[in-house]
């Protein structure tokens, strides 16, 4: 099981890990995405979960609505782990935070992640559409959500789950249209990136667009699978990460 070590640190601890997996949810979406895959992936490969403030059982915090303190903060989180080599999965806007993590990390602590994992979501240069959602009123904003997709229908379907969860979503959203693609250098790990072949909110081209991005060897790979792979596909997503990883 996902044990929580830290507010941000859920983790299953391997007697000898040959690499830790840091997974970082889609908007709104906390720790608990990745409950079963401990059961999914092999003894070799550890899985973290981070568990961002405003989710969970972090519910009653601030969470973040800017994304370069939030990954600042994650580096230093993530500094005692860094014995084992580290791979970084994000799903859907936690893609992005992926992405900006691989570069602090390399940038602050002189560490080089050893795979960038990222799922339904565009390349960080792809420009973001639906700006200024965050500040939709409740009502707006909830029409919104069922309209643009990436919210899981189960909590689309629950009018009391949906205002209990409004907060995160709303500063999820104001974390990524603030989001600024800045310059830089490609990473030097391999990047693979994961489409839903059954997601019609993005396209292969967006999904290929990772390849920009990636010194070492790029993959695309279409998935039987919607926008929310991590659940709809977690089989064989948790199987094909750990192809990939030696």
């Amino acid at each position: 099981m996902l044990a929580i070590e830290s507010p941000f640190v859920h983790r299953a601890a391997r007697p000898r890990p040959a690499v830790r997996l840091v997974c970082l949810p889609y908007a709104g979406g906390g720790a608990s995405v990745f409950d079963d895959w401990p059961d999914l992936l092999p003894e070799r490969v550890e899985p973290l979960a981070i568990q961002l403030p405003g989710r969970e059982e972090r519910q009653a915090e601030e969470p973040f609505t800017a994304l370069a303190p939030l990954v600042r903060v994650l580096t230093q989180v993530l500094r005692p782990y860094l014995q084992v080599p580290v791979a970084l999965f994000g799903h859907c806007a936690g893609s992005l935070l992926a992405f900006e993590l691989a570069r602090e990390l390399r940038r602050r602590l002189d560490a080089d992640v050893r795979h960038l994992f990222v799922a339904s979501h565009a390349a960080p240069d792809v420009p973001i559409p639906g700006q200024g959602i965050h500040r939709l009123p409740d009502d707006q904003l909830k029409e919104r959500l069922r309209e643009i997709g990436g919210t899981p229908d189960v909590v689309l379907a629950n009018a009391e789950l949906l205002d209990f969860l409004l907060p995160a979503l709303r500063a999820d959203f104001a974390l990524w249209e603030g989001y600024r693609w800045g310059d830089g250098a490609p990473l030097a790990c391999p990047v693979t990136a994961f489409g839903g072949r059954w997601d019609t909110g993005l396209d292969a081209g967006e999904l290929e667009a990772w390849r920009r991005h990636a010194l070492g060897a790029f993959r695309l790979r279409i998935l039987e699978g919607g926008h929310f792979l991590v659940s709809d596909a977690a089989s064989e997503l948790t199987g094909a990460i750990a192809e990939e990883l030696p």
